[in-house]
């Protein structure tokens, strides 16, 4: 039965993973340089609508599970953690679209009046951090109802590890004092730029596919529920 649902399961993961690449192919080979990145164009748009089908998804499996146990997310322990992940995808889709993070430092810098500098500027990258050690923290004590539904686990940490190495390119590629730093000293301002500019798209295209990654695994969750039902 196990391998049954696992044949089932596969094509709709690699489809999710291949509208991704297209997406990101797209992104790099057509239109002007970096004019897909730009704020509310196709790539931000893209991790917006991705992010919410992960909350959908999420959410849709929470109310199977509601349903087979005849008992609400508070107290079905397999219902849970579909319910809060459902809740923190929402999350992160609107920050994705309004900034909410990157708002959140401006008001930091702006109420405790810290002077912009190469340090400070990286306050909204350790908020993103921050969602990221939350969510973990979250993951880790569902893991157990996660083993339940083929490649859940494995998808998850993969999501994790994409979200890590974004977060080092974002951290680096942040500003130009700290581009500096670690790359390319010596180098005109244009050229760093471009590459700054080639950072961050490389940033984003790893966003996408992490996201890609836990829509999968929710998605691998949902199929699999379904087809035991």
């Amino acid at each position: 039965m196990l391998q049954g649902n696992k044949r089932k399961i596969l094509p709709k993961v690699v489809i999710l993973f291949l509208l991704t690449a297209m997406v990101i192919v797209i992104a790099w080979t057509t239109g002007p340089f970096y004019y897909h990145f730009a704020e509310r164009r196709l790539v931000t748009l893209y991790s917006f609508f991705q992010l919410l089908a992960v909350a959908y998804v999420s959410f849709l499996t929470c109310r199977i599970l509601e349903k087979e146990g005849s008992l609400s997310w508070r107290k079905n322990p397999s219902a849970r953690p579909f319910f809060i992940a459902a809740a923190g995808f929402l999350f992160l889709g609107f920050d994705e679209i309004l900034s909410i993070h990157e708002n959140i430092d401006k008001f930091i810098h702006l109420l405790f009046r810290i002077k912009e500098t190469a340090l400070t500027d990286h306050i909204d990258d350790f908020i993103l951090l921050a969602y990221g050690i939350i969510a973990a923290f979250f993951i880790k004590d569902f893991v157990k109802e996660f083993k339940k539904h083929p490649y859940m686990v494995g998808l998850i940490i993969g999501g994790f590890a994409l979200f890590f190495i974004m977060f080092f390119l974002d951290f680096i590629s942040n500003n130009i004092e700290t581009f500096t730093h670690f790359f390319f000293k010596g180098m005109s301002y244009g050229d760093l730029r471009y590459r700054q500019d080639i950072f961050r798209m490389a940033e984003d295209s790893i966003k996408l596919l992490g996201e890609a990654s836990f829509l999968s695994a929710f998605t691998a969750a949902f199929v699999d529920i379904k087809i035991r039902k």
